[in-house]
């Protein structure tokens, strides 16, 4: 079960993949956002790799609520799962 995880930003977008059993993440790669396409290299990482799950950090603000990033993250999940045919996963950290 290899799971792929997304630091989405502004300018660059970073990717970390675990290893085989899911446990240990390692840097992939950072996509240029100005540069490369970001959902069509995901797409292409998901299968060369074999990706069964995604995982998208969801940012709050400094008062632990939801703001424009948040929203921003959310729109780039629903336009991953309609690109992926593995399981896209919002991380909320409490």
């Amino acid at each position: 079960m290899k799971i792929l995880g997304i630091d989405l930003g502004e300018a660059r977008v970073g990717l970390a993949l675990s290893d085989d059993l899911g446990m240990l993440a390692h840097p992939l790669e950072t996509v240029a956002v100005r540069e490369t396409p970001v959902i069509p290299r995901i797409v292409q990482i998901v299968a060369k790799e074999k990706v069964t799950r995604i995982i998208l950090g969801l940012p709050r603000n400094m008062d632990g609520t939801y703001g424009p990033a948040a929203e921003k993250t959310r729109a780039f999940a629903e336009q991953l799962r309609a690109a992926v045919p593995c399981e896209v996963q919002l991380w909320m950290n409490a």
